[in-house]
């Protein structure tokens, strides 16, 4: 059965559950971000961060988790800006 309803935290909910988050940028983003990330890398889940950022940006963002280099390099943690996924180039607008 589906649900819907505001989120208190980022973290507990299930395998295949899909959530919009809303925040106002700078931390109150990656305040959110990296516990979520941190718990899948706890379930050994592979993870895919995809945003309108560049890869750098990306990575910065997921500073604070735990082996984040690590992640990277085994693969488990994919960094994919999404200018690339839109057909996107440098200064094209959505």
């Amino acid at each position: 059965m589906r649900r819907s309803s505001t989120l208190a935290g980022p973290v507990g909910y299930g395998w295949h559950d899909h959530a919009c988050w809303f925040h106002e940028g700078g931390h109150t983003w990656t305040d959110a971000l990296v516990p979520f990330f941190g718990e899948g890398v706890a379930r050994h889940e592979r993870l895919l961060y995809v945003a309108d950022k560049s890869e750098s940006e990306l990575a910065e963002d997921l500073a604070g988790l735990s082996l984040r280099d690590d992640l990277l390099s085994s693969g488990q943690l994919v960094l994919l800006p999404s200018a690339p996924v839109r057909g996107a180039g440098p200064g094209s607008r959505p």
